[in-house]
């Protein structure tokens, strides 16, 4: 349970840090938490990667237009430096 704990914190939920009472036994519901916040965390993770390669190629796509743009103004006849 205590991993389960530190996954929801590193994700941002805010959780309870008091241990839980002696009388419960873990059970199987905690290995299947743990199971799908440790998925959650992957396409967390996997969702963060995609967001820098697209931020990454509007990067380029924004520096091919004006590299287009520049060319095509610097050979006008009527742009003169």
């Amino acid at each position: 349970m205590s991993d389960a704990l530190s996954i929801a914190s590193d994700l941002g939920f805010s959780v309870s840090l008091s241990p839980p009472p002696p009388s419960l036994p873990s059970s199987h519901a905690d290995d299947d938490l743990i199971r799908v916040l440790r998925e959650l965390t992957t396409v967390q993770r996997k969702i963060a990667d995609l967001q820098v390669q697209l931020q990454g190629r509007k990067l380029i796509v924004c520096e091919r237009k004006h590299l287009e743009v520049s060319t095509t103004l610097a050979s006008s006849p009527f742009f003169n430096y």
